[in-house]
C-alpha cells in the first residue's frame, strides 16, 4: 500500500491491519529492559492491572510489583524511541505524517490474560506487535460512556464489530475515537506508534485564553446601547443588544493572527516542564565557545511559512524567523538530543538558541 493510499482510505477513517510489516521483530525490544526501566524513576512508566477492579499504578517499582501474586498485569513504558535506535526507526517510518502531531512510540508488555480493558483514544495509534499474540476487538461506533469509580477509564458498554488476533510482526491502525480491547493471548510485547488528534475542545480552550491574554491589558468594555427605558420590564434584555454583544465577543474570536500563535503553541507543547536557566546573555556566548549544546530529547516544534513570513515555535516559545535560516531550524528540530547542535547553526540563530537555553530546552555539556 502507498503512502497516499493510506491517508486517502484509512487514516482517521478506519482500522487496518498490516501483516509481517518488519523482520525479525522479537529483537526489537528485550524485555529485561522494560523491567530495568520500570525500576528507574528517569522514565515513565504505569502498571495496570485487574483483580477485583481495574487499577493503576505509577513507576517507578520495586521488583516486588512483578512477583505479585496476581497474574494479570500490563506494563507501560513511555517515550522508548528516545533510547533505543531500532525503535526510533520505526518514528522515522512514518514521518510521511506531520511530526507535529507526533507524540511517542510506547511499549505495552502482558501478561497472559491481560488486559486494560475497553476504551477509546483521542489518539491515531499503529501498534505493532513485537512478541506473543494479542486479539484486538474493535468497535466503530460506541457509546463513548466510562465505567464509573474505577482508576482506569473503561467503557461501560462494548460490542465488537470484528476481531483480528496479531502475530510477531503484525500491525493494526487504529483511528481515534474508535474503541478497542486488546487481550494477551499469551505474555506479549507490542509498540505503540502514537500521533495526536486536533480536538475541538482543546483548541477552544487554547484560543480562549489565548484571546483573553492578548485583550487583558487593554481593559476593552463593550458599550450596552439601549434606547427605551426599562423601568416597566427591569429584568428583560433587548435581542438586538444580544446581536450587538455577539457581533463584538465574535470580532475579538475572528482573530486568525492570535489563532496561528495559539494553535503553534498547542502544537508545541512539550510532554514535560523545563528547569529554566539563568544566565546572561555574554556568559552564554563564552560558554559558546567552550562546551557543546545539546537539545532535550522532550524538544517539540513546529514551523508555520505564510507570504514568506517564517514563524517558529518550539516549546510555546515562538519566533519569527528570516527563509534563509529555515534550514538551520529543521535541522535542529530534527536532530537526535544525543548529537551536539551545529555551531554555525547556533550562530545564525544566536538570540533564538539563548531563548530556548533561559527556557531549559537545551543544555550545555561537557561530555
Amino acid at each position: 500500500m502507498s503512502e497516499a493510499e493510506f491517508l486517502a482510505n484509512y487514516w482517521e477513517k478506519r482500522p487496518i491491519v498490516l501483516r509481517n510489516v518488519i523482520d525479525d521483530p522479537e529483537t526489537i525490544v528485550d524485555e529485561k529492559d522494560l523491567l530495568t526501566m520500570a525500576l528507574d524513576e528517569d522514565y515513565e512508566t504505569r502498571m495496570i492491572r485487574k483483580e477485583n477492579n481495574w487499577e493503576v499504578f505509577q513507576g517507578p517499582f520495586t521488583e516486588d510489583a512483578f512477583n505479585n501474586k496476581n497474574k494479570f498485569w500490563t506494563l507501560i513504558v513511555h517515550n522508548m524511541n528516545l533510547y533505543f535506535p531500532r525503535i526510533k526507526q520505526l518514528e522515522k517510518a512514518v514521518e510521511f505524517i506531520p511530526k507535529w502531531l507526533f507524540d511517542d512510540v510506547m511499549c505495552t508488555y502482558s501478561t497472559k490474560g491481560s488486559s486494560v480493558g475497553a476504551h477509546i483514544d483521542n489518539y491515531n495509534v499503529f501498534i505493532l506487535q513485537t512478541s506473543g499474540q494479542r486479539r484486538w476487538s474493535i468497535q466503530h461506533e460506541p457509546n463513548k460512556a466510562f465505567q464509573d469509580n474505577i482508576d482506569v477509564k473503561i467503557l461501560k458498554e462494548f460490542k465488537a464489530d470484528e476481531e483480528f488476533i496479531l502475530n510477531p510482526g503484525d500491525m493494526i491502525y487504529i483511528p481515534p475515537h474508535v474503541a478497542h480491547w486488546g487481550e494477551s493471548l499469551t505474555q506479549s510485547c507490542s509498540l505503540s506508534i502514537g500521533f495526536k488528534s486536533l480536538e475541538d475542545k482543546d483548541l477552544l480552550d487554547s484560543l480562549c485564553l489565548g484571546i483573553i491574554s492578548e485583550e487583558v491589558e487593554q481593559e476593552q468594555f463593550i458599550k450596552t446601547n439601549f434606547k427605551n427605558s426599562h423601568r416597566e420590564k427591569p429584568f428583560h434584555i433587548d435581542e438586538k443588544l444580544i446581536t450587538n454583544l455577539y457581533d463584538k465577543v465574535f470580532e475579538k474570536l475572528n482573530r486568525k493572527d492570535i489563532f496561528e500563535k495559539v494553535l503553534l503553541k498547542n502544537l508545541s507543547t512539550p510532554k514535560k516542564v523545563f528547569e529554566e536557566n539563568e544566565l546572561a546573555y555574554e556568559e552564554f556566548l563564552s560558554y559558546l565557545n567552550e562546551m557543546p549544546l545539546y537539545k532535550d530529547e522532550f524538544c517539540r516544534g513546529v514551523i508555520l511559512d505564510k507570504n514568506n513570513i517564517i514563524k517558529v515555535s518550539i516549546n510555546t516559545l515562538d519566533f519569527q524567523i528570516e527563509s534563509d535560516y529555515r534550514e538551520d531550524i529543521e535541522s535542529f528540530l530534527l536532530l537526535d538530543h544525543n548529537t551536539p547542535i551545529e555551531k554555525v547553526t547556533i550562530e545564525n540563530n544566536t538570540n533564538l538558541f539563548y531563548q530556548l537555553y533561559l527556557q531549559g530546552s537545551i543544555y550545555f555539556s561537557e561530555e
